[in-house]
């Protein structure tokens, strides 16, 4: 590793590295970061899309589908967790003895060259890191940064910077690899029993963290709301602790605002100043905890901080705005674990919106077995929820384990409005035609459920322009009206605009 570490830095002798499914958010991520060193760097994956386009635009050497040939002339091959050993490219590099490296070991020699931020925890990374980062840059420290998705405020979710000495990463616990990491700063938000299809339970997961924190030089910043995050992190000279209450950064006064959460910030019980945090969420008032925490032990200005929080939009797919009306608001949250959906819901019904409908999609088939009373009873706090059938991931079929299983298991935890909707294809058709004026809909989950909400987003603003040049009181308009209701021989499918004036005049208007 550190030998790699010592090769990457070397600007007289750039290398010529290939990766393997370039396309997915963490390889994307490496190839920005290696191309901002100055390396040669090229790509394959099985399809273009609109991220290798862009990666192409900045110098990736793209080629679809994998082959052997892309491989050729490689010093170092790095795959993704998708990757397997039949696959040509990488199979191609083994034979000819090329070093072959998973995306974290690559990732950890990139963050060995400066001081190291990892931000850790089974969830809530890709915001707080992303925080921290635009903290760090606002506060005028300019770090590197590599995060789990795209983040419009920092504008892409990975840059190199030159100016820096310090990087904020994104660290992966769910196979193992956030052992490989030995940074100057780390951050757990939160250890729960989770990727149970790779640990045999939470002994196993806790292992890997303590290893994190043995391996870190400065500070350890932790989450004192998390009972197994404060025993891990106390294990370190140089814990710092983050929390509501009995911690050194405390959060008082928090207030709900449309859209935002103004709170003020306490140290070790004095008052450090204000904040007004540019996300709603009680949850995201702990994960600006964590970032105001790390920046300060850093040594940047609290002013600058706070400022830079204000303008913090958050990730793409958390909570994300996607359709906002005086009718109706879509949100679109990659949430996948029962903490991560008990906090969006929380955060949603801080927007007291008339109802709150949940499209949720299982991700993954051990994830949804494990777990299923623990969404179950999460999914309470929903008006009504649509569960989907899973989606697999790299998973095979567990039999019996469908999303069927959270519906029943949801049954058993209370009366909660919770359904079986398995087709995410036609999955808009039922719940554009369900919601009404007031309703926030939430599509969560880690797969593809974020397209149901597209649809319905972009058909409500075709709606939205109907109803604009109509005499609004004088007719009743829905999306993917079913047919059969309004046909003698009731039949017929979904309409995807219905439009029913009330009189001659509104239908002549």
């Amino acid at each position: 590793m550190n030998d790699l570490s010592s090769k990457l830095t070397d600007r007289d002798h750039p290398l010529r590295i290939h990766l393997i499914g370039v396309a997915g958010s963490g390889m994307s991520g490496l190839a920005l970061l290696l191309m901002g060193m100055g390396h040669r760097v090229s790509g394959s994956d099985r399809v273009t899309s609109g991220e290798t386009e862009r990666m192409q635009k900045l110098g990736l050497e793209f080629s679809s589908p994998h082959t052997a040939e892309a491989v050729q002339g490689a010093d170092v091959v790095v795959y993704s967790s998708a990757i397997r050993p039949e696959n040509p490219a990488y199979a191609a590099a083994e034979a000819a003895g090329v070093p072959v490296i998973r995306r974290a070991e690559c990732l950890a020699a990139i963050l060995h060259t400066r001081k190291g931020i990892v931000v850790s925890g089974t969830h809530g990374k890709t915001t707080t890191s992303s925080m921290v980062a635009h903290a760090l840059r606002e506060g005028g420290l300019q770090p590197s940064h590599y995060v789990g998705a795209e983040i419009p405020v920092l504008g892409a979710n990975a840059r190199w910077s030159e100016d820096g000495e310090w990087m904020v990463a994104e660290g992966d616990e769910s196979d193992g690899t956030l052992a490989l990491y030995r940074p100057a700063c780390s951050i757990i938000l939160n250890i729960e029993a989770e990727h149970l299809d790779h640990y045999k339970d939470l002994e196993e997961i806790k292992a890997v963290f303590e290893t994190l924190v043995s391996q870190t030089s400065g500070p350890v910043v932790y989450c004192k709301e998390c009972a197994v995050a404060t025993e891990v992190a106390t294990k370190s000279d140089q814990a710092v602790s983050y929390g509501w209450s009995g911690a050194d950064y405390t959060a008082a006064e928090i207030r709900e605002l449309r859209g935002a959460t103004a709170f003020t910030v306490v140290r070790n019980g004095e008052i450090l100043g204000d904040v007004e945090l540019g996300i709603p969420g009680r949850h995201n008032v702990l994960n600006a905890l964590a970032a105001i925490a790390t920046a300060d032990k850093l040594g940047a200005d609290f002013r600058l901080v706070s400022r830079a929080l204000n303008t913090f939009a958050g990730a793409k797919r958390r909570f994300e705005t996607k359709y906002l009306s005086q009718r109706l608001r879509i949100v679109d949250d990659y949430g996948h674990h029962p903490t991560e959906l008990a906090a969006t819901l929380q955060t949603a019904r801080s927007l007291k919106p008339g109802r709150v409908v949940v499209l949720f999609q299982p991700h993954r088939y051990t994830r949804t077995q494990a777990l299923a009373d623990d969404f179950g009873k999460v999914l309470q706090a929903a008006d009504k929820v649509f569960v989907t059938d899973v989606y697999p991931a790299s998973e095979l079929p567990i039999p019996g384990v469908t999303g069927a299983t959270i519906v029943d298991a949801a049954k058993r935890q209370g009366d909660g409005d919770v359904v079986s909707l398995p087709s995410l294809a036609t999955a808009h058709h039922v719940i554009g035609n369900f919601l009404e004026p007031g309703d926030l809909l939430i599509t969560l989950g880690a797969g593809n459920v974020h397209e149901a909400g597209t649809r319905i987003a972009n058909d409500l603003k075709v709606l939205e322009e109907i109803l604009r040049l109509a005499p609004r009181d004088e007719i009743d308009a829905k999306l993917y009206e079913p047919m059969r209701r309004h046909t003698t021989m009731l039949v017929g499918g979904p309409a995807q605009f219905w439009i029913e004036p009330h009189s001659f005049e509104a239908f002549a208007a």
